[in-house]
């Protein structure tokens, strides 16, 4: 879902040519320049928000999966040393 981390994204500039469509949409809809702007960073900060929890949940996922992979592993390595003291 996510190939960078949303914490550590940088804000874009709404009022340069990179968002101008965007920007104009808004204009042409009856907002003035500056209230296009601030809409566009309030809802770049709204995405982020959200895309901050889903990387959050993410990573706890992960991080449960890992954990679960190296008590497997530990669980294998000490039924092998009972089977060895065993024998």
């Amino acid at each position: 879902m996510f190939e960078e981390n949303p914490n550590e994204a940088i804000r874009s500039d709404f009022t340069t040519i990179e968002h101008q469509e965007a920007h104009q949409q808004l204009v042409d809809e009856g907002l003035s320049k500056e209230q296009a702007a601030r809409s566009l960073t309030a809802l770049w900060t709204l995405k982020n928000n959200a895309d901050k929890v889903c990387w959050a949940e993410k990573q706890e996922h992960l991080e449960n999966l890992q954990r679960g992979e190296e008590e497997e592993n530990e669980q294998r390595q000490q039924a092998l040393r009972d089977k060895e003291e065993a024998a």
